[in-house]
């Protein structure tokens, strides 16, 4: 895939999700991505569009719930501290009720290799529910 080149883009031509738009180059023949700057232009767009939320959580349970193809949001930023991802309320529902599934059963269900994971899907469940209580 390319990167674009700063150019206006049809969104009613995107294919992918809106949180992941990709569009077909200039002659149809491969895909181009939107580059940072692209990016935070669409990230901006869908939050006037509709009601969204931008919460930061933790890459290792965000990581894992992205690799089972879920709902997971635009990751906007990543850094040491998490994922910085916009998303609408089902989708953060969505992520918190994937995170609840391991802190409910916990280490002693799903063994000790779990642990960062449960871990990780505790501060998911806590920053998520204080995201929404903020914007309402």
């Amino acid at each position: 895939m390319k990167t674009c080149k700063h150019v206006e883009w049809d969104w009613g031509k995107a294919v992918g999700t809106p949180y992941t738009p990709v569009f077909l180059d200039d002659d149809n023949r491969g895909f181009v991505t939107l580059c940072d700057e692209c990016k935070a232009a669409h990230v901006e767009q869908l939050r006037q569009d509709k009601a969204l939320h931008v919460v930061v959580v933790p890459p290792v349970f965000y990581d894992d719930h992205v690799s089972r193809d879920l709902p997971a949001g635009l990751e906007i930023k990543r850094d040491k501290k998490g994922v910085e991802i916009i998303g609408d309320l089902d989708t953060l529902l969505e992520i918190r009720s994937d995170a609840r599934h391991y802190v409910d059963h916990g280490v002693a269900e799903l063994g000790w290799e779990y642990a960062g994971l449960i871990s990780s899907a505790r501060a998911t469940v806590k920053r998520i529910t204080a995201a929404l209580k903020a914007t309402t």
